[in-house]
């Protein structure tokens, strides 16, 4: 199980305590088969974690534009740049990873 932690309060949350993970699961798969462009990905992506996203549940510091940016790190949809993750990453990536 896969745990938030709020990085102010050190509060722990387990994932599915605020995000609907069965759910989610199905979203994503009718997503993927959909085999839309990126856009309609991205944009049903962002919409798949609206409607799954519990924010009552969440963290305290802890709000939905931080979840889609969690997302975004690891999807790389949006085209932000969160830092390297290869060999050649320098102390300015680790920091920009970290700040998310």
């Amino acid at each position: 199980m896969g745990l938030m932690i709020d990085k102010e309060t050190k509060e722990a949350v387990p994932v599915t305590a605020f995000l609907n993970g069965d759910r989610l699961a199905r979203d994503i798969q009718r997503i993927n088969d959909a085999a839309r462009g990126r856009f309609l990905s991205v944009a049903g992506m962002a919409l798949t974690l609206m409607r799954n996203y519990n924010p009552f549940t969440s963290p305290k510091h802890f709000k939905l534009v931080d979840l889609l940016k969690k997302f975004d790190k690891n999807l790389r949809r949006t085209g932000e740049t969160y830092g390297q993750t290869g060999a050649g990453r320098t102390a300015s990536d680790i920091e920009r990873r970290r700040k998310t």
